[in-house]
């Protein structure tokens, strides 16, 4: 992992982000920081005890589409590419795998979900907040 960061104002000066909690806001700050290579976070419980968030913090970056979670545990943040684009010879990649292959990237460079239907989502193992 990575010791810097970057974070884009095309993502964190939009109106959704405004509209999150001051909890949340923080919360989205510190797992960008805690992210992998490929904008994975296996350690979000460790995360949000480091800046005293809660669940709801987290629920709320989920249901705002900043976050996407999966049942297995870990998360993504869905504006990883936007914020960061790391140089290939300084690549780690994720060892999320089976999270990894199931998310595309949309025009504007985001995360999404690669499967339709629900019955899809649940054979591999994503979850909505």
């Amino acid at each position: 992992m990575a010791d810097r960061r970057m974070i884009s104002k095309k993502v964190i000066t939009k109106d959704a982000f405004a509209s999150l909690s001051d909890k949340s806001q923080l919360l989205y700050y510190m797992l960008l920081m805690s992210a992998d290579d490929d904008g994975f976070v296996e350690n979000s419980r460790q995360v949000m005890a480091t800046c005293r968030a809660n669940k709801k913090s987290l629920d709320a970056l989920c249901d705002a589409g900043f976050l996407i979670k999966f049942q297995s545990g870990p998360l993504v943040i869905r504006h990883w590419k936007i914020h960061n684009l790391i140089a290939k010879d300084r690549y780690k990649p994720t060892l999320c795998n089976i999270e990894r292959e199931q998310l595309t990237l949309d025009e504007s460079g985001a995360y999404v979900l690669s499967i339709d239907s629900e019955e899809a989502r649940s054979r591999f193992l994503y979850t909505k907040c």
